[in-house]
């Protein structure tokens, strides 16, 4: 099988039209310089490979891969992506989490492959870039990464508390000097600007809280649409300015029951799995929030909740015109915003001891969307626990 795969000839080039060999020759040498793992495929068989890939591989030099079936290195599932990445040139970029079966013995390492449909001496070949994923998975570098969010987590939920506590004292001060002002006069309307800057402050206090985990994790109402506004504009400053945003997060909306500091890291983590994706896939990132009841919950379309109000966060990435009915996230993990690995059935899980539930559809060709149901309350919402 080695042997027949070895002596494959190599791919044809298209020396009809003026320049195509010179193209040609200039795109391996370019591969070949590439300091990270890059290899090219087509008919199921590498045609081009470079040698950060051989090492990856855990071969010794790049000719060895050369010809070479990509079942011998990929699992049949990961192939047949790849193979469809060769058969839809014009469809967005494939990225697949999978494991690397190395040719040393090695066991296999978790790796990335980012695939990009290219033409070759005339023909579509799809180029993949290769990284591993070893170092997010490995439990040492894992716990030192948590011992240094840890120790940032601390250092913000510090600053928090000193700035509450002045906080406190222009709130407080604000409030007794406002009922001595005139209604009608210039000073009552700058002293009501202080109190709602104040309180715009006090949410900006409370993610901080929230992210030192100095608030106490219990369940209690709260507004979800000042979470997520606030929970977007800080992940928005971070995000690459090719990243289009839509929102449709109405005001107002009828409060949730739910622990806030959970639900803002489980809004962390799968946003930032949508804006990973929607780096490769190119589309826009949707955020959309609204609030439906349901009656019959145990019919096949619904998720498994009890009958009543609840509140919906959808978020995704799907690409336009996908179908509808596109098969249920069956993933492992997802990336989140540290680097880190979450089971996707742990966070659903979590929404479901808060009373709520997660339904997830989509794949990493077609993009995703999650659908995050809360239970709703009818009474007004304490948006930040005082310190």
């Amino acid at each position: 099988m080695a042997v027949r795969e070895m002596t494959r000839p190599p791919l044809p080039v298209d020396n009809s039209s003026t320049g195509a060999q010179p193209a040609d020759d200039r795109y391996r040498e370019a591969v070949h310089r590439l300091p990270y793992a890059v290899f090219v495929h087509s008919e199921g068989a590498i045609r081009i490979a470079n040698d950060a890939c051989a090492q990856l591989f855990g071969l010794p030099a790049k000719d060895r891969i050369v010809g070479r079936r990509l079942s011998e290195f990929f699992s049949q599932d990961t192939v047949q992506a790849l193979l469809a990445q060769e058969i839809s040139p014009s469809g967005p970029p494939l990225s697949i989490d999978t494991y690397l079966q190395r040719r040393d013995g090695v066991s296999p390492i978790p790796i990335q492959l980012v695939g990009t449909s290219v033409v070759l001496g005339g023909r579509p070949v799809v180029q993949v870039m290769m990284s591993t994923l070893t170092a997010q998975r490995d439990p040492a570098i894992a716990l030192q990464q948590a011992k240094r969010m840890e120790a940032v987590a601390t250092l913000a939920g510090g600053i928090a508390h000193e700035l509450n506590n002045c906080l406190t004292a222009i709130l407080g001060f604000s409030d007794l000097a406002l009922p001595s002002l005139e209604p009608e006069s210039r000073a009552h309307g700058h002293i009501q600007q202080v109190l709602l800057a104040s309180r715009r402050a006090r949410d900006l206090i409370t993610q901080l809280l929230m992210f030192g985990r100095q608030t106490d994790q219990a369940t209690q109402p709260f507004s979800l649409d000042i979470l997520l506004k606030e929970t977007l504009r800080l992940m928005r400053r971070k995000w690459p300015e090719h990243i289009r945003l839509r929102e449709w997060i109405p005001g107002a909306m009828t409060p949730v029951m739910a622990d806030p500091s959970l639900m803002h890291q489980i809004c962390l983590t799968l946003l930032e799995h949508l804006r990973k994706t929607s780096d490769t896939m190119g589309g826009p990132l949707e955020v959309r929030l609204d609030s439906l009841h349901f009656d019959n919950p145990g019919s096949d379309t619904a998720p498994p909740l009890a009958s009543g109000q609840y509140v919906r966060l959808t978020m995704s990435n799907a690409v336009e015109g996908a179908p509808a009915s596109a098969p249920p996230f069956t993933g492992n993990c997802l990336s989140t915003e540290r680097g880190e690995i979450a089971d996707i059935e742990t966070i659903g899980k979590v929404i479901q001891a808060q009373g709520g539930a997660l339904r997830v559809i989509g794949s990493a060709r077609e993009g995703y969307t999650f659908d995050l149901y809360l239970p709703a309350v009818n009474r007004p919402p304490s948006i930040v626990a005082d310190q």
